[in-house]
């Protein structure tokens, strides 16, 4: 980000702050309800309950776990970082799943 684009969303950023009684983390775009709108601001995340199938989600679980038990060298290849706790990591549990914090630079 150069310069001149960090300081127009610094100063965006400033205005959208000074508006009392505005939203700061969401926008007005119809996208999402006032009622999710509210609680977003609030709790700082929504539930929307069947926005994925049954299917999809245990696709992304099992594609998770994969990627979770694969070795080092494979996941280099596939271009994105597993950060796992450190705590974690040094248990029983290293090549589980229950030690990944993230996946970074998912594509």
């Amino acid at each position: 980000m150069n310069n001149n684009t960090a300081q127009q969303r610094l100063e965006q950023l400033t205005q959208q702050l000074n508006q009392s009684g505005s939203f700061m983390f969401s926008r007005d775009d119809n996208n999402l309800t006032l009622e999710q709108r509210m609680q977003y601001e609030r709790d700082g995340f929504i539930i929307i309950k069947n926005l994925l199938s049954d299917d999809d989600i245990n696709s992304y679980l099992n594609r998770f776990k994969e990627i979770c038990t694969l070795p080092a060298e494979e996941v280099k290849k596939l271009n994105f970082l597993v950060m796992r706790d450190i705590k974690i990591a040094k248990t029983e549990f290293k090549n589980s799943e229950s030690a990944i914090t993230k996946l970074q630079d998912w594509q």
